[in-house]
């Protein structure tokens, strides 16, 4: 499970669904998380951000928009191959984060460490946990 620290800097909201903006370094990661109203969130709380390596996208040499709010530019550390899936370590703002994706994905992209690349996290990927 990937985690990163950060402070949160928004909440939208409507009856029973909320996405929250996450302040990590200079970069704002979001969540969609359903709303009970109970121990909800509350803007500059810090929190951890999860989500797990099979749900991190990779892409490289991105061009145009995309409708994935969470892109973390990264750099390539590490690969481990196997035959069927890889898994890629990025190198973002001082953490590794990782992701899972097809080997075939991998060699298709030609990924390679040193690359510059993107993790895309689709917001309802992405856990919010509270800070103790």
């Amino acid at each position: 499970m990937n985690k990163l620290k950060g402070i949160i800097s928004r909440i939208d909201k409507t009856d029973h669904i909320a996405l929250i903006q996450v302040k990590v370094g200079e970069d704002h990661l979001s969540s969609v998380i359903l709303s009970s109203g109970e121990d909800e969130p509350r803007v500059g709380e810090e929190v951890f951000i999860l989500f797990k390596e099979t749900e991190v996208s990779i892409g490289k040499d991105l061009r145009g928009g995309l409708s994935m709010r969470n892109r973390l530019e990264a750099v390539i550390v590490s690969i481990e191959k196997g035959p069927v899936l890889s898994k890629i370590g990025l190198g973002y703002k001082g953490h590794t984060i990782f992701s899972v994706i097809t080997t075939s994905s991998a060699e298709n992209l030609g990924l390679k460490p040193g690359d510059q690349v993107e993790g895309l996290i689709k917001s309802n990927e992405v856990t919010l946990m509270a800070v103790e």
